[in-house]
């Protein structure tokens, strides 16, 4: 244990080596035995001080005395209060409650009782809550830190282009971002540390009332919760004050158009100011839980599945697609191959290739394309299943690929997507906010893309125009993204699928883990695929399943 316990009995400081529930004291060898005998005490609660181990001396010193009328003890229960009582508590405050019982007869059953399962509940939840919070506060940082990058970067460009008497405005405008950054800095992170000390007070809290359940009686274990109550609404008031107040902050740049004749006098290189936002929907009461719950569908069965072990040893699969003829074709995430095969992993056929494929999508009835990392994207001929030569995508990893008529997508390692035709000529280039990991396109054009590190679903117009589609917190690290005919957006989330209208306005889970969905990574979605409406495929149970969903 953390602390030393000396014997509650003994004149000189004995080291303990027990533990008294009914007395909340502790007590050497000798005292142990002797308690244990002794009439008035042979009935007590003893155990070693090793049980309890885990829990902190505050939890397990908590008095059985009034703090009202000292030195007597608490021996009954109002529940129309909720609150304990000595004797003399009676007479005084509550000689009119007609609900008082023994502290003996409310304890009765505590530990398997709704009481301590619902504080249990509420601290883990909260504790949830300060995590997220915390979540956000660090993520916006990160975010903060990379827009001032890039926002430095921006300005550094322009400067170069302007003569040297422009000095002056690039170092105030770049003091300016420097102030904004780390006001935001501060105010992204105000209340941080008192968060922190919350959720460690909840975390004892937690672990003392586990530990508690097999070594309390039923009256300490009682007395605990009913301390713990008021204490644990505090926590929450203060958590929900700061959580109403939590902001999330981003820094944006507006730049002045550069003039034709660069003599002339600007006042200035572009503005600098804060977008606030607020992030109040991270505090998930249980009442939303439960109604999420309600509105989630029942079970669904795959109509195929298979584990990846079926296409060869230790074989695991982080991206994949439907082919024009229904069958799969699927990327080795641990080998140079990709795997072509039925919906239910027979009839596989292996195609070798000169690397590990990172992403592929259809071009056309004809032709699929890979990621192909630092060699650009090489096409596949799917009459032949044979390797077409690389088309090069200069200086620029290829990490995801998406396809629209006669246009590539390919996502980078860096914050950029590139937009080719067949022949490799750019048609388009997209600078990002975020790293994009996953992408594809709707009927008309737009493509849409996904960062793990956040909430957020992006997509970009055909011209080349940015705008955020859809942020929810219910959404865990979107990952796998995939529309139907109807444009509606399928967003694989870490341990649910999702589905999006149109608009992006309305949200519903369509898979979750009572249907088998663990850790999913990305999605495909076929037309008429054998007789049926729409299929999902899903790749599932970190990289290791491949399961094909019937939608309606």
């Amino acid at each position: 244990m953390s602390e030393q316990y000396f014997c509650a009995c003994c004149d000189d400081k004995v080291e303990a080596e027990h533990w008294c529930s009914d007395c909340t004291e502790s007590l050497c060898d000798d005292c142990a035995t002797i308690h244990c005998k002794t009439t008035l005490t042979k009935r007590h609660k003893v155990v070693r001080l090793q049980k309890v181990e885990g829990v902190s001396s505050s939890i397990l010193r908590i008095s059985d005395t009034c703090k009202v009328h000292e030195r007597q003890k608490l021996t009954f229960f109002c529940k129309i209060h909720n609150q304990l009582l000595c004797a003399a508590c009676l007479p005084e405050s509550h000689k009119d409650c007609v609900d008082v019982i023994t502290i003996d007869k409310a304890s009765s059953g505590v530990k398997y009782g709704s009481a301590l399962g619902d504080l249990e509940a509420k601290i883990k939840e909260l504790r949830e809550i300060i995590i997220e919070i915390l979540r956000t506060k660090d993520a916006n940082t990160i975010t903060l830190n990379e827009q001032k990058e890039l926002i430095s970067n921006e300005i550094k460009r322009m400067r170069l282009k302007l003569n040297t008497h422009l000095n002056r405005i690039e170092e105030d405008l770049k003091s300016t971002l420097e102030a904004k950054h780390t006001e935001s800095i501060t105010k992204v992170q105000h209340g941080r540390g008192d968060l922190a000390h919350a959720n460690k007070t909840l975390e004892t809290w937690e672990n003392d009332l586990e530990n508690l359940k097999d070594s309390a009686t039923d009256v300490h274990m009682f007395t605990v919760v009913k301390t713990l109550e008021p204490k644990y609404t505090n926590e929450e008031n203060k958590i929900r004050d700061v959580q109403w107040d939590n902001i999330k902050l981003d820094l944006e740049f507006q730049p002045t158009d550069i003039a034709d004749d660069i003599k002339a006098i600007l006042p200035e290189l572009g503005k600098l100011f804060v977008r606030e936002t607020n992030a109040t929907g991270l505090f998930k009461l249980r009442r939303l839980r439960q109604r999420l719950q309600e509105l989630q569908p029942p079970l669904n069965v795959p109509t195929h599945k298979f584990d990846t072990s079926r296409l060869g040893p230790d074989i695991e699969v982080k991206r994949g697609c439907f082919l024009p003829d229904n069958k799969i074709v699927l990327c080795s995430y641990n080998d140079e191959n990709l795997l072509i095969c039925n919906t239910d992993g027979r009839e596989l056929r292996k195609l070798k290739m000169q690397y590990i494929p990172l992403d592929v999508a259809v071009f056309d009835d004809k032709c699929a394309v890979v990621a192909a990392n630092e060699r650009g994207v090489q096409p596949i001929d799917l009459t032949l299943y044979k390797r077409e030569p690389y088309i090069s995508v200069p200086n620029e990893k290829c990490v995801a690929v998406a396809c629209f008529e006669k246009c590539i997508a390919v996502a980078h390692d860096i914050k950029a997507i590139t937009v080719i035709n067949k022949e490799g000529k750019k048609l388009m280039r997209v600078v990002l906010r975020f790293f994009p990991r996953y992408l594809t396109y709707n009927h008309s054009g737009r493509m849409f893309w996904t960062n793990t590190n956040n909430h957020e679903i992006n997509c970009i117009e055909p011209e080349g125009a940015q705008r955020l589609y859809c942020s929810s917190p219910y959404i865990n690290d979107p990952r796998g993204v995939a529309l139907d005919e109807n444009d509606n957006v399928f967003i694989a989330g870490s341990k649910n699928v999702h589905k999006i209208s149109k608009d992006g306005k309305a949200q519903e889970i369509i898979l979750t883990e009572d249907d088998g969905i663990r850790e999913p990574q990305d999605l495909s979605i076929s037309i008429n695929h054998y007789g049926l409406s729409h299929a999902l495929l899903v790749i599932n149970n970190h990289l290791r399943s491949i399961e094909t969903f019937r939608l309606e």
